[in-house]
């Protein structure tokens, strides 16, 4: 089982390696889900040892249809910016998130 301080790890590694605009394409997406549920795969002794209750099976195939219907709008951005921004509290990189930073800090200003 992994720690909250190797999934803390993933995390930030994935994000110093998404710091450039990124696009979901229904490629990068087939590619994920190789790996992730290949029998032969990089996930596949992870997966070999995984014992799942059926409510959470079917979160990841909630998941993975997510995802496929997402690239099917091929959306492109600077996604680990985005999510340092909730992780990290980085500054926001896009028009949303700066709005929603400043919205934050005034709610948070009327509340003291």
């Amino acid at each position: 089982m992994l720690s909250t301080l190797r999934v803390e790890h993933h995390i930030r590694y994935g994000l110093r390696a998404a710091e450039q605009r990124f696009v979901i394409t229904p490629e990068t997406v087939a590619r994920r889900v190789e790996r992730r549920c290949s029998r032969s795969g990089p996930s596949s002794n992870a997966l070999r040892q995984l014992k799942m209750s059926p409510e959470y099976t079917i979160m990841g195939r909630v998941e993975l249809g997510v995802e496929a219907v997402i690239a099917q709008l091929r959306p492109g951005n600077e996604w680990g910016a985005i999510a340092a921004e909730h992780l990290e509290n980085a500054a926001p990189v896009t028009m949303l998130g700066k709005r929603q930073r400043a919205f934050y800090e005034a709610r948070r200003a009327r509340s003291v």
